[in-house]
């Protein structure tokens, strides 16, 4: 009797925990948005769907006394247990304990007697010391104790404060060592900064003007024609605005702006943005990182994320750990960026209808209340509470370990996001440099080349071609010298015995005359030592090392995934461009009455394309074998190679044309803007081709619906 008790027992703690299992999957599974990150192939981002790392919780609405909901949700602050929530419209902040139940309610301040309230506040701000209010419609800040009014912060009277700035407080928070940095509404001056006693000390963190390379010339143009009043009168491009701020617990300022790119900075003490994302093998500024979704992100026209193109950050907050947190207003997503602008998920929205719990109309701020996210909806007067998951906690844990050099703390991290979710290229890069902490090179260098992580795979390989060579240095070096001496016996007796490898003089001609120019363009025009098949055979075979290479380099010199790789574009890259040469060449060379035909150039043309060939065979095999973070000299030799050809280009126009150098450098001139205009006219034909194709399939179609 008591075994069957015991097995009844464990039979119901089963079905509950099973039950218990499936609503957690239900719950995830069941939320209205796809969640997703970035799988980077060294040139596009490209949007995977992963596990969600925050999942919606519950929603906030309405937790005033009388059961009323928001007059205008503007801000949401989290400090410490307590959470503020500012509401303009009603000139009340709502404190919500770590259960969001209401505590109390702040209508109002005393000050000298006074009744001071802040109908038409948009900010708000609180830390040990007090709480500080972004009074917009007042312009002022109010700081308080959460009774009495402590000090109200107006429009400073400073001489660098221009005549026409707004003092209208927005947001407002303050650093680590005091200091308090005020975004006002409409400002393009960066924050109002002030020193922990008030004082105001200048504004900090504007944005700089961006100007492209014709607006520098035009700008230098208009400046040496216009008068001084005229030009001063004129309107002059403005930096993008601050939206909004976050102090995190190192004392740095986070700020987003509304601009193509750069839109999220880490502010430094002097204001300029220290925020860095990883390139490919050093740390850059990230001043040039979209941070938004691009439309390189959705390739597949048909993924459901296709439509998910981000066009504006309206809120943004850091946690402990320095993690960013960035809001989109377009669809309604939270963008979740480690220190090193490295995405590690995107959740919220996905709908943009506010109507289902996750998702949003207008989003317009975000805090972290421990470990959850809440973002709120002005236009629906809602909160909502995000839960951050055991897959976001794993990888948020994970990417901080790994981040601090922990290696091998992170890799149990790691394993277990890669077991649930093989889309998470982080993953990937985080086994890698785990195994190559331990040593376990070979299997860094395989988890770094799923993950298309260079950088980890290169310090693997040195790590395995050091022990290599060190194990087998003397035998390389007889191989070497033997090979050597192999060579220099094999050059000196071919001399001796005069020996010609190729007999035939035209095919010796195409394959010499880039060393010996002069005498083989000469050889070819006066001496009817001229190979259309030799010279195609060397054009094809231009192509076929070029689609060699891009497909076969080695990994760490891989600039895109290999997926992506169109043969037909490098046909037109490559056989195309040698053929429009040829025939614009010829066609301007005779307007210049050179003597070459047609096909003299063409032959010249590809003989001069052998430099490229051996160097691109000899590239393809020393990416195997040398280091991608010391290629410098490849660059460099790279491009004596294309030097080289260039003026091989010229010299077979001297020689075939009987011109002049000088000419034959005007002539390669008018050949390049030749092919340009021909290009281009080939464009516009094209598009114009296919623009009639659509239109006249879609009569077509049209027709026969009706």
């Amino acid at each position: 009797m008591n075994f069957k008790k015991l097995f009844l027992a464990f039979l119901a703690a089963l079905l509950f925990l099973c039950s218990s299992l499936t609503a957690v999957a239900d719950s995830i599974e069941n939320v209205p948005y796809p969640s997703y990150s970035y799988w980077f192939d060294g040139k596009n981002r490209h949007a995977m769907e992963t596990e969600a790392c925050y999942i919606p919780e519950r929603s906030i609405s309405n937790i005033s006394a009388d059961g009323s909901m928001f007059v205008s949700l503007d801000h949401i602050f989290a400090f410490n247990d307590q959470l503020f929530i500012t509401d303009g419209g009603k000139g009340a902040v709502y404190v919500l304990d770590r259960n969001y139940n209401l505590v109390r309610t702040i209508n109002e301040f005393e000050n000298g007697g006074e009744r001071v309230s802040f109908v038409g506040a948009t900010g708000l701000f609180a830390d040990k010391d007090g709480i500080y209010i972004a009074d917009t419609q007042n312009k002022r800040v109010i700081c308080t104790d959460g009774k009495k009014v402590t000090k109200i912060i107006t429009k400073p009277d400073s001489p660098i404060i221009p005549e026409k700035f707004d003092f209208a407080p927005t947001r407002i928070v303050r650093d680590r060592n005091g200091y308090f940095y005020i975004l006002c509404k409409g400002s393009y001056y960066g924050m109002a900064l002030f020193s922990d006693t008030f004082e105001f000390l200048g504004f900090y963190g504007a944005n700089n003007v961006e100007k492209s390379l014709l607006d520098a010339i035009t700008d230098l143009i208009t400046s040496a024609f216009e008068t001084e009043e005229k030009h001063s009168a004129s309107i002059q491009a403005l930096p993008f605005q601050l939206i909004d701020i976050s102090a995190d617990s190192e004392g740095f300022i986070t700020a987003i702006s509304n601009q193509w790119q750069g839109q999220i900075k880490r502010l430094g003490t002097n204001g300029t943005n220290i925020l860095k994302y990883n390139s490919q093998f050093q740390s850059s500024s990230a001043n040039g990182l979209n941070f938004a979704d691009t439309p390189q992100s959705y390739q597949d026209k048909t993924s459901k994320y296709a439509n998910l193109i981000t066009e504006r950050f309206v809120a943004v907050t850091t946690d402990d750990n320095g993690y960013i947190y960035a809001v989109d207003s377009t669809q309604g997503r939270v963008f979740l960026y480690d220190t090193e602008c490295n995405l590690i998920n995107v959740f919220g929205g996905g709908l943009g209808t506010g109507n289902q719990l996750g998702t949003f109309s207008s989003p317009n701020a975000i805090t972290c209340f421990g470990n959850d996210v809440l973002v709120s909806d002005f236009i629906t007067g809602m909160i909502t509470v995000f839960r951050c998951t055991d897959y976001g906690e794993s990888i948020k844990t994970a990417q901080s370990l790994t981040l601090e050099s922990k290696y091998s703390e992170a890799e149990p991290y790691w394993e277990r996001i890669y077991n649930e979710d093989k889309n998470c290229q982080l993953a990937y890069k985080g086994l890698a440099k785990a195994y190559l902490d331990r040593g376990d090179n070979k299997k860094a260098m395989e988890y770094a080349r799923r993950g298309l992580d260079q950088v980890t795979y290169a310090s693997a390989f040195k790590n395995v071609r050091n022990s290599f060579l060190s194990r087998n240095f003397i035998w390389i070096g007889i191989a070497a010298v033997g090979l050597i001496t192999a060579t220099v016996w094999f050059i000196r007796e071919s001399r001796k015995r005069e020996v010609v490898l190729i007999r035939n003089q035209k095919i010796n001609i195409s394959l010499t005359s880039w060393i010996h120019p002069f005498r083989g363009f000469d050889r070819l025009k006066n001496y009817g030592d001229i190979s259309p098949l030799s010279a195609s055979g060397i054009l094809f075979v231009f192509y076929a090392v070029t689609v060699i290479m891009n497909l076969n380099t080695g990994f760490m010199y891989k600039i895109a995934d290999t997926n992506s790789f169109n043969a037909v574009y490098t046909l037109i890259g490559t056989v195309g461009v040698a053929a429009l040469y040829t025939v614009m060449n010829w066609a301007v060379s005779v307007l210049a009455s050179g003597r070459g035909t047609l096909k003299e150039i063409y032959c010249s043309t590809c003989y001069c394309l052998i430099p490229l060939i051996i160097w691109r065979i000899f590239y393809l095999l020393l990416t195997y074998t040398v280091i991608a973070t010391s290629n410098g000299g490849f660059e460099v030799a790279g491009m004596i190679v294309e030097i080289y050809t260039v003026i091989l280009l010229l010299i077979a126009t001297t020689v075939i044309h009987d011109f002049s150098f000088f000419k034959s450098v005007g002539i390669a001139f008018a050949t390049v803007i030749g092919m340009c205009i021909v290009a281009f006219i080939l464009f516009i034909m094209l598009s114009l081709g296919q623009n009639t194709v659509t239109f006249v399939l879609s009569v077509i179609n049209e027709i026969l619906l009706r």
